[in-house]
């Protein structure tokens, strides 16, 4: 859904993008959803459609130029989906806009108190809940897409964490030293520009060396889970992550609650 929703952003310079989520039905412990992302950006034409889902191709080569590539980015969004069940479809007219579309069958879970939907004391729902410990966190988040950055930082917001934002690593090393390293936690993409997340943390444990620092990445190999940790990383968050993932990894490194 990212890489959708960046693309969207992408080719999209005036109206709007809007993702849409729709329930289908419901059978058993599955449900049938419905998941699509409109934009009225520039718009494929029919013939071009079908080449875009091939890796590092785009429909037009004087889009590559204005735009850059799409890269892997829907090639990665197609085989994720397939993996899960679904199919990718899209309806598209240039200078109109695109919809990118498919849908899923997703099993339903029980009602679950601390990670989960609702709480079965109250009407509301509490969306991964932190606890009163972590809310006086102090967190720095480096991530340049733009996409990444804002669903981070809307978990943030509905935990009552502080943060700072940084778009690049270099940006992260100057909000680290801005703050006088008044940081409790670092979540720092691995692939930014300026700096990688690999770089900017060696700049940033030259001023601080205890600090937690996270890393956010799409891909963790065998052999990278030692390079984090050589690098001074000392976790690791795994892109797309779910909510209860970041929860516990801001659990994890939070400071006990003042008695």
């Amino acid at each position: 859904m990212a890489n959708l929703l960046s693309n969207a952003l992408k080719f999209t310079q005036e109206g709007k993008v809007a993702i849409n989520v729709k329930l289908v039905s419901t059978s058993g412990n599955s449900a049938s959803i419905h998941f699509s992302v409109e934009d009225t950006g520039i718009g494929i034409s029919r013939d071009k459609q079908s080449l875009i889902f091939e890796q590092f191709s785009q429909a037009d080569t004087n889009i590559t130029r204005q735009y850059g590539g799409t890269g892997l980015g829907l090639t990665i969004s197609q085989k994720l989906i397939n993996l899960m069940g679904g199919n990718i479809g899209l309806t598209s007219k240039p200078g109109i806009g695109s919809c990118f579309y498919f849908l899923l069958s997703m099993p339903m879970h029980g009602l679950l108190t601390d990670a989960g939907l609702h709480d079965r004391n109250s009407k509301n729902p509490v969306a991964a809940r932190i606890t009163p410990g972590a809310t006086n966190m102090n967190v720095l988040v480096a991530e340049d897409n733009m996409v990444n950055m804002m669903i981070v930082t809307r978990f943030l917001d509905k935990w009552g964490i502080r943060y700072t934002k940084a778009c690049n690593g270099e940006e992260a090393v100057q909000k680290f030293r801005a703050g006088n390293g008044e940081f409790d936690l670092l979540l720092l993409d691995l692939d930014m520009p300026e700096k990688d997340g690999y770089m900017a943390l060696k700049d940033i444990r030259n001023m601080n060396s205890a600090v937690p620092a996270v890393a956010f990445t799409a891909t963790v190999m065998e052999h990278m889970k030692d390079q984090l940790a050589n690098s001074g990383f000392n976790d690791y968050v795994q892109k797309p992550f779910k909510p209860e993932m970041l929860r516990d990894m801001l659990l994890k490194y939070a400071r006990p609650a003042a008695a």
